[in-house]
């Protein structure tokens, strides 16, 4: 199996559970990295070191430092050894077949050179370290790196379960992205739908209205969803182990099933919807007297979207937080809300709600409130 990424490939064996062949493919990597040169040892023995730091700071509960060298580490990587070896593949045909012939299984056939004479007697080439001391440093951790890297990816893990702080920056939809979303959905499909029903309700307060009870009646219907989703599979599981029903209430769950659904969370996103627009959308017109607008593309569009990005927000871990307008302090309007199109000190009517990182966290957006 061809693959672009050393990287991508080490990560495939870890998260396979193949932890004798990430061992395996580690060893061969170091080998290629060994003739890169001595600028590239230093560096992969600094890595090396710095992984060993990142499990002793999660020991001894210093996460921060733990963040830390762990950036440090993906910097290095991503700056000095991927681009190293990348070079390397794309350079020597010699060292393309060696790395295939080893993903899939075999040996490692000795290097021709010009003229037909091999480059080693052996399967393997010989290393070669800028310094003896370099060179016994890196074989000595090579048995121990990949039981470093899965502590490591475990550690990773716990860390993050309930922690907003400690993001994964591969993740589209992390706390921060579904934020800049939820601001462009106030920018582009909420000034579509208020376009929509100003024409037909001439009443610039009941159509924000409107507005505002479709997101904060999504972010509610999503929240249901997500904590009785929560429930019904811890409660399944529960069953499967003990092979009957248990009306007993249910273990707290841990944070690889909170974290599992979040990584499929996008299935559910066609039935959110639907059951939303039959059960909750059409009851916020029916409660004002109103009848669905004839013609609500731009309406269902936003109501889609709204729900899209309040199910996002309620499956993180923990839940990103929409402050509702019952719930907001007067004391609370200047520092949490945008003027609408006045300002002042008194409130008219609010707007756009806004979010937070968790419950009791930070502010992710600003609302938006009209004053008078």
């Amino acid at each position: 199996m061809a693959q672009d990424s050393y990287t991508r490939i080490l990560l495939n064996y870890l998260n396979d559970g193949r932890d004798r062949d990430a061992k395996g493919y580690i060893e061969h990597a170091l080998t290629e990295l060994k003739n890169i040169g001595a600028r590239l040892s230093d560096i992969q023995i600094k890595m090396i070191h710095e992984v060993r730091g990142i499990i002793d700071s999660l020991k001894n509960n210093q996460k921060n430092s733990a963040v830390t060298r762990a950036k440090t580490v993906m910097k290095d990587f991503t700056t000095h050894v991927e681009p190293a070896l990348q070079k390397q593949k794309q350079s020597s045909q010699d060292g393309r077949q060696t790395s295939e012939t080893y993903m899939h299984g075999g040996t490692n056939p000795s290097s021709e050179r010009p003229g037909g004479r091999s480059s080693t007697s052996g399967h393997r080439p010989s290393p070669t370290y800028p310094t003896e001391q370099k060179g016994k440093l890196a074989v000595e951790d090579v048995n121990s790196t990949a039981e470093l890297i899965h502590r490591s990816k475990m550690a990773g893990q716990a860390m993050r379960y309930n922690n907003p702080n400690i993001a994964d920056l591969s993740d589209e939809n992390r706390p921060t992205k579904v934020a800049e979303k939820y601001s462009e959905l106030y920018d582009n499909e909420w000034t579509e739908a208020y376009e929509a029903l100003i024409k037909r309700l001439k009443d610039e307060k009941f159509t924000i209205e409107i507005l505002l009870c479709i997101i904060e009646e999504a972010y509610k219907y999503c929240k249901h969803v997500a904590d009785k989703q929560i429930i019904d599979i811890e409660k399944s599981i529960m069953e499967v182990l003990s092979g009957k029903k248990d009306t007993r209430p249910v273990p707290k769950s841990e944070g690889l099933l909170l974290q599992y659904r979040k990584s499929i969370a996008a299935l559910a996103l066609g039935t959110l919807f639907q059951n939303f627009k039959r059960m909750n959308l059409s009851k916020i017109f029916q409660s004002r007297k109103l009848d669905p607008p004839s013609d609500g593309r731009r309406v269902d569009q936003y109501a889609k979207m709204a729900v899209e990005l309040t199910w996002w927000m309620c499956v993180q871990d923990p839940p990103i937080h929409m402050c509702l307008h019952e719930e907001i302090q007067p004391s609370d309007y200047s520092s949490m809300f945008k003027a609408y199109t006045r300002t002042g000190k008194n409130i008219d009517f609010f707007v756009w709600p806004p979010i937070k990182l968790h419950k009791d966290g930070g502010l992710l957006t600003k609302g938006v409130m009209q004053f008078k």
